[in-house]
C-alpha cells in the first residue's frame, strides 16, 4: 500500500491532525477507527510495518514539497489553507509514494 492509496479520495484526507475517526475525533494513523489522514498520517498508515520505508517516504515527499511549494515541513504544507487535496496527491505522485 502507498500513501497515495491511503488517500484514495478526498473524504480520506484531513488537516490539522494526523488522523480522524468517523466522528471527527483525532486518533492514531494506524488505528482501526481512522478513516481520514493528513499527508504524514497517510505515510505512517501505508508504511506502518517498516519504520525505514516510512522515513524514506517522508524524506521523498519533503524534498518534492520544498522544490514545488517552498514549505520546509510536511505538516505545514498539508495544513496550509491554500493547499488542496489535489495538491497533496500531486506531490505524493511526484514523490512516488
Amino acid at each position: 500500500m502507498t500513501a497515495r492509496e491511503v488517500l484514495s479520495d478526498k473524504s480520506k484526507w484531513t488537516k490539522s491532525c494526523i488522523a480522524r475517526t468517523n466522528e471527527g475525533e483525532q486518533c492514531e494513523p494506524t488505528s482501526k477507527m481512522a478513516v481520514a489522514w493528513c499527508a504524514i498520517g497517510a505515510i505512517e498508515k501505508a508504511y506502518s510495518t517498516s519504520r525505514e520505508e516510512s522515513k524514506t517516504a517522508m524524506a521523498k515527499l519533503r524534498q518534492v514539497i520544498i522544490a514545488n511549494y517552498h514549505h520546509s515541513f510536511i505538516d505545514n504544507f498539508n495544513d496550509d489553507p491554500d493547499i488542496t487535496y489535489e495538491d497533496v496527491i500531486m506531490m505524493m505522485e511526484e514523490a512516488g509514494i
